[in-house]
């Protein structure tokens, strides 16, 4: 591992005891890059959260627009629901394009045939 050193606890030729540290490494770069997967993975988390909302929310729209046909539920709970799914979208498209990747199945938008559905 290639480090700079950021302090030196012990001079050349003192005693020393079991355990006490003599050298501090700057993790700086390290810092940096846990506090970079840090955001990747919260992100990530984000991403995974809104593809299943979007996809929870076109399958109830496709049972509900089958209710309707039925004449078991009002054209406005088919409606209700549409609004949801254009809000589950709307989150789906804010998550996905904040981050500099993609969804996990790259899907370039919800309704493409590699999405869940």
């Amino acid at each position: 591992m290639e480090a700079r050193i950021d302090a030196i606890h012990a001079d050349r030729g003192s005693e020393v005891r079991k355990g006490q540290i003599l050298v501090e490494l700057d993790t700086g770069h390290e810092r940096i890059a846990l506090e970079g997967a840090r955001y990747r993975a919260v992100m990530e988390s984000q991403i995974r959260g809104a593809d299943t909302r979007l996809a929870a929310a076109k399958a109830k729209l496709r049972r509900r627009e089958e209710m309707v046909r039925e004449r078991f539920v009002a054209p406005q709970d088919r409606d209700d629901t549409a609004a949801d799914m254009q809000m589950a979208r709307r989150t789906w498209s804010r998550r996905t394009t904040t981050g500099a990747w993609q969804t996990s199945n790259n899907a370039a938008w919800p309704n493409s045939s590699t999405s869940a559905a």
